[in-house]
């Protein structure tokens, strides 16, 4: 079967929350020092495909409006708000010339804080806006927020500086199973929950974290069976209905002070048909985090529950694996697919000459976040496609293990000019990367 594949491309320097690169240059007619002169700050967005519709990236990645706002030691000196309509591969803000300038970047803001974040004209107005309250998880797509201090804007001068964008919540996700002395021991979940999460936070990340106050309010996320029950077997189950919930953090909590105010995991279950309940702090001191008892933005817990007995004690085994958010499994900068190899290597250096006779023939090992995929695809799918027969495939699981086999070759006969195509792979839309380099992986194909 030959498939035809069409991508469209977008260069540019923005790298899966992920990092935003502002490229600053000024008007080549401004004089250095001059208040009233302008340069420009221009973004320029890399690594994604514009989705359809307005907005980058997709899930809990997916920006649908972008903020810039570039603040001078007195105050705002100008900003601008880019809806999903206007993002594009370059979006470009006019400030004045000069140093010390900070930088902020919010994504997604909540409609309801557009209009104080329009007011804005000092720090303390912008750092006295709060993020919208709310008792339940948060809506895709997430708030997000960045800053750069100590940037200069200077005449005639080109650089880079680099926005580092947060999510301004955390993700929990829960998994569950038995681990009992007896087989025959029947474990029913009746209800979960995940308690005291925290109903408000802060658009920017405080250094250092103060504790989260309780009088702001908590809540709790809850997911009751209804007679059903939750048979749980020795393998473990997801049991968030979308994966996971996205909370603020809450932050500042230490040992002594975990009543009634660090996040923790609550399981109702019935155990050979006993009413029992277990609970467990989320992220205690059997983590690895420097954070225990508390919930960080921008960071995932993993949370593995594993029922073990019945007991007084009401032990739950609980195991949190704390990472940065797009850390995941992969052990690479954020979630940055890679390609872990490629046979032959010379395919990425040197143009690939293919005919119907003779296809391209590769061996792949990608590497992504765990259970995601890679897909690959060709600029000019008129002119070229893959052959999908017997191990030869054009998608697959991007656990960085298994070996794929890609065959490429050309729809038509020769004739008619050269034909060029380039091959590329994507994760969830977003370039998969040439090993530990931050270029996109890529392969030129020519028919002569």
């Amino acid at each position: 079967m030959i498939k035809n594949t069409f991508t469209y491309s977008i260069s540019a320097l923005i790298l899966l929350l992920g990092f935003l690169w502002i490229g600053v240059a000024c008007n080549k007619e401004a004089s250095i020092g001059g208040s009233d002169k302008e340069g420009n700050l221009s973004l320029r967005i890399s690594g994604i495909e514009l989705r359809d519709g307005g907005g980058l990236f997709a899930d809990d990645a997916r920006i649908t409006s972008l903020r810039i706002m570039v603040f001078s030691p007195a105050g705002l000196d100008v900003q601008k708000h880019f809806k999903a309509a206007e993002l594009s591969e370059t979006m470009t803000i006019k400030a004045h010339v000069g140093s010390d300038r900070t930088i902020y970047v919010i994504a997604n803001e909540p409609a309801a804080i557009t209009p104080q974040l329009d007011d804005v004209l000092f720090y303390s107005d912008l750092n006295a806006i709060q993020p919208i309250e709310t008792a339940q998880t948060q809506e895709i797509p997430l708030l997000m927020t960045g800053k750069q201090t100590g940037v200069t804007i200077a005449e005639d001068n080109s650089s880079s500086i680099s926005v580092t964008l947060q999510r301004v919540v955390a993700k929990i996700s829960l998994e569950i199973k038995k681990e009992t002395n007896s087989n025959t021991d029947e474990v029913a979940i009746t209800s979960l929950a995940i308690q005291r999460n925290a109903k408000t936070g802060t658009l920017f990340a405080a250094s250092p974290l103060g504790a989260y106050d309780p009088a702001l309010g908590l809540w709790n996320w809850e997911k009751n069976y209804n007679g059903t029950h939750l048979s749980l077997t020795g393998e473990f189950q997801s049991v968030m209905d979308n994966g996971c919930i996205y909370v603020y953090e809450n932050p500042g909590i230490i040992v002594a002070d975990t009543t009634d105010r660090a996040s923790r995991l609550e399981v109702k279950a019935l155990f050979n048909g006993i009413p029992t309940t277990y609970r467990a702090y989320i992220n205690d001191e059997t983590t690895s985090a420097d954070h225990h008892y508390s919930i960080l933005r921008n960071h995932h817990y993993k949370v593995s529950a594993t029922i073990s007995k019945l007991g007084e004690t009401n032990v739950l085994l609980l195991s949190t694996k704390v990472l940065p958010w797009n850390v995941e499994d992969v052990n690479f900068d954020f979630v940055k697919p890679y390609l872990v190899s490629i046979d032959p290597e010379s395919a990425l250096t040197e143009e690939q000459e293919v005919s119907q006779s003779s296809p391209l023939v590769l061996r792949v090992k990608i590497k992504a976040a765990t259970h995601s995929r890679w897909k690959a695809t060709l600029s000019n799918g008129l002119d070229f496609g893959f052959k999908e027969e017997g191990d030869f495939v054009s998608e697959g699981d991007a656990d960085g293990e298994t070996e794929y086999s890609l065959k490429i070759l050309p729809l038509k006969a020769p004739g008619g000019g050269v034909r060029r195509t380039t091959l590329s792979f994507a994760v969830g839309g977003n370039k998969v990367l040439n090993g530990a380099h931050t270029n996109p992986a890529s392969i030129s194909i020519i028919q002569r």
